[in-house]
């Protein structure tokens, strides 16, 4: 997988080959979280994109039958029975002729329309509901990769230096792509001819974690993942096979392994919230009360052991090394290198820190997986960042993140 952006927010050009781990280095405000934004925000939009657009058709309809009713006299509508609702409008979705069983459907919501008005519903369902299907799939698309966007980049998605300028993406995969551009911050092209098969998450700060207790972080990537975590309870694998997760269990054998050195415990529900259960507390630990170095091993664990990181799925990690003691960075490198090796998991990494990125490549070599590793130098110019290669030359990423041992060194022989 091949991802070229150009113009986009920070960033005016970078050609990123995506198998395997790709290493992203460089100074601040030089475009590395660019990168895993712009690849998250197109596949948080158009991964398992018909039933999103099935999602949006229902939607729509269910919010058409719920301003029918309101505009009734006499007839209460319950915000409570928008759920039921919803179910009823998907259903119609799937088949138009369900509509029929609309004042059925009402009736046993104990919502009770005057007979005279009984016509009127059923014709403005009917227009509706037309109207819903008719509407074409492409511009809903299109709706779906412009909100993604806006959301993850605030709004300001065009070059921040140059914002006359289109901002394009294009996202190679085998001979295929998907193309994107905007101007002026919303979008002008979509050419979408592949289907993305895999989801991307976007790892940024250990209190995503704090979600799966019902404290939702604000920004989508953070919210995304927070709701994946929160809606997989605990060794409840939501109907997959039991051959599968077995299977499952045996390639990640060795990385169960390395998380236990950090997370000797078991991850159960306690009074409806989610806990920590070591044995060398009395009490379970709530997550909201784990360091943040521990939330990020156990966030790790958790999508793991529910089946919601599966094989393929891209994990963007954008500088994971902020929260981790050095020791902790060693085990966390290696359990990068573990995931791709035997999960053929895809994993992003933006990094400040020159020992973080000695530990992957370090542990590359270790487990024999040096060919899936991708070195980029991320570097502010005067129109914006530019990404160069650096795999065959990793001593240029070294240098220039160890400006700073250098710096220190000179001030201590001055001293």
């Amino acid at each position: 997988m091949r991802l070229e952006l150009q113009n986009f927010a920070f960033v005016r050009k970078a050609d990123i080959v995506i198998d395997g781990i790709t290493v992203i280095g460089g100074d601040n405000n030089t475009g590395k979280s660019t990168i895993g934004k712009a690849l998250f925000s197109a596949f948080y939009a158009l991964h398992d994109i018909e039933s999103k657009v099935k999602d949006a058709r229902s939607q729509a309809f269910a919010l058409g039958l719920a301003g029918l009713l309101r505009e009734q006299k006499n007839v209460t509508f319950a915000p409570s029975h928008y759920g039921r609702l919803f179910n009823f409008a998907t259903q119609c979705i799937d088949d138009v002729q369900h509509l029929s069983e609309l004042i059925p459907f009402l009736t046993g919501l104990k919502i009770a329309l005057p007979a005279e008005a009984e016509a009127t519903v059923a014709s403005g369902a009917k227009n509706s509901l037309d109207t819903v299907m008719q509407w074409p799939r492409e511009k809903i698309v299109g709706q779906l990769v412009q909100d993604s966007f806006r959301q993850v980049f605030n709004g300001q998605i065009n070059s921040l230096i140059s914002p006359e300028s289109r901002a394009q993406l294009s996202l190679k995969i085998k001979q295929d792509a998907i193309r994107i551009s905007f101007s002026g911050d919303r979008l002008e092209q979509l050419d979408a001819g592949i289907t993305l098969l895999n989801k991307a998450v976007f790892y940024n700060n250990p209190v995503i974690i704090d979600g799966v207790n019902g404290e939702f972080p604000a920004n989508t990537a953070s919210r995304y993942m927070a709701s994946l975590i929160a809606g997989a309870s605990p060794g409840e694998m939501k109907g997959e096979n039991v051959l599968l997760r077995s299977m499952q269990d045996e390639k990640l054998a060795h990385v169960y392994e390395e998380l236990r050195h950090i997370v000797d415990g078991k991850l159960e529900l306690a009074n409806g919230e989610l806990v920590l259960r070591q044995t060398q507390f009395e009490k379970p630990v709530l997550l909201n009360n784990l360091s943040s170095g521990l939330k990020a091993f156990v966030l790790l664990k958790l999508l793991l052991e529910n089946s919601i990181l599966r094989e393929r799925d891209i994990l963007i990690l954008d500088e994971p090394e902020i929260h981790f003691h050095p020791v902790w960075q060693l085990h966390f490198a290696e359990l990068i290198v573990l995931l791709q090796k035997h999960f053929n998991l895809t994993t992003v990494v933006t990094t400040h820190s020159h020992f973080f990125l000695n530990a992957i490549q370090t542990f590359s070599g270790k487990h024999q997986t040096q060919s899936c590793l991708k070195l980029y130098y991320a570097e502010s110019a005067d129109e914006g960042a530019i990404f160069e290669d650096v795999t065959a030359t990793p001593e240029i990423l070294y240098r220039r993140m160890a400006d700073a041992v250098s710096m220190l060194t000179q001030e201590r022989a001055d001293l």
